[in-house]
């Protein structure tokens, strides 16, 4: 017998959304950090929580919150910022269960979202960890519908790009928009590449393993 989490619906929620430790909720594919007054998702998969415990990079980026930057040996993007997470309106129930799916992994979490991978275990905030490395908790399966909410991508104070791109700065200095979410910013700041792949010399083409594409033209980023 295994301890499962079983959710019981209080009201219907999105089909994709994510279970974070204190109950609260925030979109698929997003990743909980924690912060001074509870947790915030941060808008990435598997993502690295800054130090400033304010931003987030994406996975292999390292923070450099003192530049407001996320940066790898390939180039540098903004810095992401955290998003608060929404309540839930759930109620849960532990309740003990036998499923052969579950009969190699390591323990499941209480009042919470999942469980973990083996090897893995529940640390005091109801996260996945495993030699103080956090890991994703397998998601429960939710039928659900949030109202979905106009979002855009915030370079600065001033300056915004629509949502679902990324802002870069262009050779003036100015920020400029990669039509990519989450893109690489090349270094002759005209152009960018979508999310895993990497600039060529000439900051022409993306390059992915054996793959190679044109690189996108930036436009410019709007006024707050």
């Amino acid at each position: 017998m295994l301890r499962v989490v079983l959710v019981l619906l209080s009201f219907e929620l999105a089909s994709s959304t994510v279970i974070y430790p204190d109950g609260r909720v925030c979109p698929d594919r997003s990743t909980c950090c924690e912060t001074d007054s509870g947790y915030e998702c941060c808008p990435v998969p598997n993502a690295v929580c800054c130090p400033d415990r304010s931003h987030c990079c994406p996975r292999g980026f390292k923070c450099n919150t003192l530049a407001q930057m996320c940066e790898w040996s390939g180039g540098s993007m903004p810095i992401l910022r955290k998003v608060p997470a929404k309540p839930s309106g759930l109620s849960f129930l532990n309740a003990a269960v036998s499923d052969p799916k579950m009969a190699e992994q390591d323990e499941c979490c209480l009042s919470s979202s999942g469980c973990c991978p083996v090897g893995f275990h529940c640390n005091e905030h109801k996260a996945c960890e495993k030699d103080r490395v956090q890991y994703p908790r397998t998601e429960l399966q939710q039928a659900s519908s949030i109202e979905s909410q106009g979002v855009i991508t915030y370079c600065d104070r001033k300056f915004y790009c629509p949502m679902n791109t990324t802002c870069c700065k262009n050779p003036s200095d100015q920020w400029g928009c990669c039509p990519y979410p989450l893109a690489l910013c090349c270094p002759d700041k005209l152009h960018c590449c979508a999310y895993g792949f990497i600039c060529d010399r000439k900051s022409t083409n993306c390059i992915k393993e054996y793959a190679s594409v044109p690189a996108a033209l930036k436009e410019a980023a709007r006024r707050t």
